[in-house]
């Protein structure tokens, strides 16, 4: 049986919460499971454009390509100022009702902050 995993992520890449985050992640899609991932205040880092060779734990894009699926607020990264064209290929920048959405949608639901 198939189930949804919703998290909600505060933290930025070098947080341990990102890495938990993902590695919960992982395991849940590896399981043939969905998962998606909303990403709000510090969490939108994790998903920007960085080609550096020193660049922080990237574990989100490479989630995206076993399935995940990931959004992020549109005011976090209004605020910060960023646009849509500064995160990775696949991420969509959405409102707090999409977070909504995912919480209602999940059968299981986990805020890492």
């Amino acid at each position: 049986m198939s189930v949804k995993l919703g998290i909600l992520l505060n933290t930025s890449p070098e947080h341990q919460n990102t890495y938990t985050a993902c590695q919960v992640l992982e395991s849940f899609l590896k399981g043939g499971h969905e998962a998606e991932l909303f990403l709000m205040n510090d969490g939108i880092y994790n998903v920007l454009r960085n080609n550096s060779p020193y660049r922080l734990f990237g574990g989100v894009e490479e989630l995206m390509e076993k399935g995940l699926k990931v959004s992020l607020c549109l005011t976090t990264g209004d605020i910060r100022g960023f646009a849509e064209g500064d995160f990775i290929d696949g991420v969509e920048c959405r409102s707090q009702d999409h977070l909504a959405d995912i919480v209602a949608s999940s059968d299981y639901f986990l805020h890492f902050g």
